[in-house]
C-alpha cells in the first residue's frame, strides 16, 4: 500500500495556509502552517476536517499537561482539538467553530486552562460546553479518559478501557512542561480505545490508580524509556493488572515504536511531529490530526533529521512506499533544511548524484580523516608521520602531532591510522598506529592532547604494542574502538606474497589478525576475558585470524557490523561484514582468496570459514565506512569503498547480511583513493594520497 505522510509540528508562521516546502517531488513535500500555535491547531483542523464536525475539544495553548489526554477524547468525540487562551474564546477559534458547525465542544481543564469566560462565550453561541476537569492534571486525564470510554463503550466496543497508555505527566525540569513521550501516544489511544492516563516520574497519583480500579483496566502500557517513567514506578500502576512498555532509548525511537503499533489498529499513513522544546501545546492538536488523517505520529529533530536518526531511519525503510508528507508548521518549529532531509530519506539512491567538496589540499600522502566524538575539526593522518586539523573549514598550519622522527615512511609503511578514545572530550587520549623507523616494526602508541586542543606534546607517547613485521608490505593497520569501548586494530599477515610467512591461520601471531584489547583497566593494556585466545590456543590479544591486508576497516555505529576491506593476492578483492561482536571469525586466507580457493586452489573446504559478503576480481580494494550523516538521507546504511588502483568509489547496503542496491558513482571516481573519510555528524570524504581530502555532496 502507498501511504501519504503528514508531517506534524505546530509552530509560529505567517498566516493560515498551505504552502509548498520545496518542488513538488515524489514524495510532495508541504507545510500545513499558521501565525502562532492556535492559528496552527486551526489549519490542522481544516486539513482533516474539510466538511466540519459537530465536536471540537478545547485545551489550553499555553500550559496544563492535564490536556496530554485530549487525543483519545477527541478521537472518541469525532473532532479536532483546538488550542484556546485561558481568558476568551479566540476570534480565530470561534470562526473554526462555525466553519465545522461544532455544536458542542469538551473544555479541557478547569477554570485555571479555560476560564469561566469561554465556557460562556461558547454557550451565548448556542454550543453545548460540557468540560472536563479535576482536582490536578492527573485528575483531569483519568476523567478525559472516562469519558472517551463511555463514548467508544456506547458506539458498540465494550472492550474499550481494558487496556490504557500511561505517560508522564510532569517534566523533569519544568512542571508546566510534559515528556514528549505522551505526545507520540495519541493516535495509539485513539486507533486501540487505549485511553491515556497520566503518571508523575517518582510515584503514582492516587487518582491515576483510582482511574484504573475504576475502568476495570486490565492492562497498563507505560509509554517511554526509564528516562521517563522508572521501573518503580511502573509497577505501582494497578493492582494485579498487566503491564507492558513502549520506550525506546530517545523519545524519537519511541515515536516510531508507536507508530508501528498503531499500524496494527488500522494506521496506514504517517504524520511526523517535531517535538523541538517539549512545551507540550505545540503538539497537542497533532496526534488527533494524525488519527483523523489515517496516519501515525513520530517526533523529528527541529534543526537536523540526523539528530532524530531513529525516526529518520525509520523513514528510510518506508521508502517507496510514501506519497505525500505534510509539514504543520513553519520554519521556526522544523527548518527548510529537515524538509529536504525527510524528502531525501523518502526517495531512492538511483535518484542521486553525488559531488565533492575539498575541505584540504596540499597534503603529504594523506591517509585517514576522522573526528573525536562530538567534535566539529576533522584530523588527517599523513603517512610521512604528521596530523593535521581542519578548524572552520581552514587547514590549520601546525600539525596537531608530529612525529616523523620516529616513523619509517615509504611505500606501505607509515603513519596509517588514528583513533580517539571514547570519552576523548574528557580524558584526551587518542592512539595511533605506525611503522616504528629504523626496526620497522609495528607500533601502537597512545598520546595525550596538551592544554592547547590543537597540539599534542609528542613526549607523550606510552607505548601499547610493539612487534616485528617481517616485510614492509600488507600491514593493514586500522586502529578503532568498538561500542563496547575496546580497542581493535586490523593487522596485514606481514608481507611477501601468498602469505609467504604463513601468519594467516597462525593463532600465535599477531599478523593476519584483527586485535582486540582493553586499554582502561591495566598499563598498558589488559586482555579483555571473552578474547578467544585469552585462556589459551592462540594470541591473547588476537579476536579474528585470517586477514591478508585489511586495508581499511571500520564499525557501524548503528548496526554494530565491522566492515572490512581485504586486498586481494592477485585475483580477488573482498569485503567482510560480520557483527563486531562475534569473536574467532577466520575470514580465510591463505585458504581463501576472496570466496575464491587459494591454498589448495581447487576443492577446498569452506567449513569453519567466513565468506565475505562482496569480492570482485583484481584491483586494490579500500575499505569506507557505513554513511550515517544527514546531508544524504538517501543514503542512510549504505556502505562506501573504494579500489585505489582504479579509483572507483562503489556502495551497497546489507540486508540480513545480503548486499543490495550495489552501485558504482562515476562522478566522483578517480586518482587513488586510500581512505574515506568520516567526521563526528556522520558525513563522508574521500582521502586521495596524492594530497587531498574532499567531502562527499549532493551533485
Amino acid at each position: 500500500m502507498r501511504t501519504r505522510v503528514l508531517l506534524v509540528v505546530v509552530t509560529l508562521a505567517a498566516s493560515i495556509g498551505l504552502v509548498p516546502a520545496g518542488a513538488q517531488n515524489a514524495p510532495d513535500v508541504r507545510r500545513v502552517f499558521g501565525s502562532g500555535r492556535i492559528q496552527t491547531a486551526i489549519a490542522l483542523s481544516q486539513e482533516v476536517f474539510p466538511g466540519g464536525a459537530q465536536v471540537a475539544v478545547l485545551a489550553n495553548d499555553g500550559r496544563f499537561p492535564d490536556a496530554l489526554a485530549a487525543a483519545p477524547l477527541a478521537a472518541a468525540a469525532g473532532g479536532p482539538v483546538l488550542l484556546n487562551p485561558v481568558d476568551r474564546l479566540h476570534a480565530d477559534v470561534a470562526a473554526e467553530l462555525d466553519r465545522l458547525g461544532a455544536d458542542t465542544v469538551y473544555l479541557m481543564g478547569g477554570v485555571a486552562a479555560q476560564g469561566a469566560s469561554v465556557a460562556t462565550a461558547l454557550q451565548s453561541r448556542g454550543i453545548d460546553v460540557r468540560r472536563v476537569d479535576g482536582v490536578n492534571r492527573f485528575d483531569t486525564a483519568a476523567n478525559a479518559a472516562q469519558t472517551a470510554v463511555d463514548i467508544w463503550r456506547a458506539a458498540g466496543d465494550g472492550n474499550a478501557g481494558d487496556h490504557v497508555l500511561v505517560a508522564l505527566g510532569d517534566h523533569p525540569t519544568d512542571e508546566n512542561k510534559a515528556w514528549p513521550d505522551a505526545l507520540a501516544a495519541g493516535p495509539l489511544a485513539a486507533y486501540a480505545h487505549r485511553p491515556i492516563l497520566l503518571t508523575r516520574q517518582g510515584d503514582v497519583p492516587s487518582e491515576t490508580n483510582d482511574a484504573i480500579d475504576a475502568m476495570g483496566v486490565q492492562r497498563v502500557t507505560v509509554i517511554g524509556g526509564e528516562g521517563a517513567i522508572p521501573t518503580s514506578t511502573a509497577n505501582d500502576l494497578g493492582n494485579g493488572v498487566d503491564r507492558d512498555r513502549i520506550g525506546g532509548g530517545t523519545r524519537f525511537e519511541t515515536s516510531t515504536l508507536l507508530a508501528d503499533e498503531a499500524t496494527q489498529f488500522g494506521a496506514d499513513d504517517a504524520i511526523v511531529f517535531a517535538a523541538t522544546g517539549a512545551n507540550f501545546p505545540d503538539g497537542l492538536a497533532a496526534g488527533p490530526a494524525a488519527f483523523f488523517a489515517g496516519g501515525v505520529l513520530v517526533l523529528v529533530d527541529r534543526d537536523d533529521l540526523g539528530n532524530s536518526a531513529a525516526t529518520r531511519d525509520w523513514l528510510v525503510a518506508r521508502r517507496g512506499t510514501v506519497d505525500e508528507v505534510v509539514v504543520a508548521g513553519g520554519a521556526a518549529a522544523v527548518t527548510d533544511a529537515v524538509l529536504s532531509q525527510i524528502r531525501g530519506a523518502l526517495s531512492s539512491v538511483d535518484d542521486l548524484t553525488l559531488g565533492l567538496v575539498e575541505v584540504a589540499g596540499g597534503l603529504s600522502a594523506p591517509v585517514a580523516a576522522l573526528s573525536p566524538p562530538g567534535d566539529p575539526r576533522l584530523f588527517i593522518v599523513e603517512q610521512p608521520g604528521t596530523i593535521r586539523i581542519v578548524q572552520n573549514g581552514q587547514l590549520l598550519p601546525d600539525p596537531f602531532l608530529d612525529i616523523q622522527d620516529r616513523v619509517e615512511y615509504g611505500g606501505e609503511q607509515g603513519l596509517l591510522s588514528l583513533a580517539f578514545h571514547p570519552d576523548y572530550a574528557s580524558n584526551g587520549r587518542f592512539f595511533v598506529f605506525f611503522t616504528e623507523q629504523g626496526s620497522a616494526d609495528h607500533r601502537l602508541a597512545e598520546f595525550q592532547v596538551s592544554g592547547n586542543p590543537n597540539l599534542v606534546d609528542a613526549g607523550s607517547e606510552t607505548e601499547i604494542l610493539d612487534f616485528p613485521d617481517p616485510a614492509e608490505n600488507h600491514n593493514g593497520g586500522t586502529v578503532m574502538f568498538a561500542p563496547d569501548g575496546r580497542l581493535m586494530l586490523t593487522v596485514g599477515d606481514g608481507g611477501g606474497g601468498g602469505d609467504t610467512f604463513q601468519n594467516g591461520q597462525n593463532t600465535n601471531t599477531l599478523m593476519g589478525k584483527i586485535l582486540r584489547l582493553d586499554v582502561d583497566s591495566a598499563d598498558p593494556y589488559a586482555i579483555p576475558p571473552d578474547n578467544p585466545y585469552a585462556g589459551g590456543g592462540g594470541a591473547p590479544e588476537v579476536w579474528a585470524i585470517g586477514l591478508r591486508n585489511p586495508w581499511r576497516a571500520s564499525i557501524d555505529p548503528v548496526e554494530g557490523i565491522l566492515y572490512i576491506g581485504d586486498v586481494g593476492q592477485s585475483a580477488w578483492e573482498e569485503i567482510d561484514a560480520v557483527p563486531v561482536t562475534t569473536p574467532a571469525v577466520n575470514y580465510g586466507w591463505n585458504e581463501y582468496e576472496g570466496s575464491h580457493c587459494y591454498q589448495p586452489p581447487v576443492a577446498c573446504d569452506p567449513t569453519g570459514y567466513t565468506m565475505p559478503v562482496l569480492d570482485y576480481a583484481s584491483g586494490v580494494v579500500t575499505g569506507g565506512h557505513v554513511y550515517r550523516g544527514s546531508d544524504l538521507p538517501e543514503l542512510t546504511g549504505h556502505y562506501f569503498f573504494s579500489d585505489s588502483s582504479s579509483g572507483l568509489v562503489r556502495s551497497f547496503r546489507l540486508v540480513n547480511g545480503n548486499v543490495t542496491e550495489d552501485r558504482e558513482w562515476p562522478e566522483i571516481a578517480g586518482g587513488p583513493i586510500v581512505s574515506f573519510g568520516v567526521d563526528a555528524q556522520g558525513e563522508l570524504y574521500l582521502v586521495n594520497i596524492g594530497g587531498s581530502v574532499s567531502r562527499i555532496v549532493r551533485g
